[in-house]
């Protein structure tokens, strides 16, 4: 779920008992890192390189990344129509 909804191929360590929350949280560390304050940074400041012995790969499914990419787009319009209900009263 992780590779097809970000489109990234994700990687399972031999050494790790769980593949996802590490990974995810250091991506969304480095992408708040790179926009912060509307700024767009360099993140190769924030990624080190590590050797990692690769158990077991995930590449994203076209389909189920767009998919994905299609829900969000509806979340997206969904929340944009939401201050017209609480905003101006």
């Amino acid at each position: 779920m992780v590779a097809d909804s970000s489109g990234l191929k994700v990687v399972l360590e031999l050494e790790t008992h769980e593949g996802t929350s590490r990974g995810v949280a250091r991506f969304l560390a480095v992408a708040l890192a790179a926009t912060k304050d509307g700024a767009t940074r360099d993140t190769t400041k924030f990624l080190l390189e590590e050797e990692l012995r690769s158990f077991k790969t995930s590449e994203p499914r076209p389909a189920a990344t767009a998919y994905f990419d299609r829900a969000a787009q509806a979340q997206d319009k969904f929340i944009e129509a939401m201050p017209p209900l609480y905003l101006d009263r």
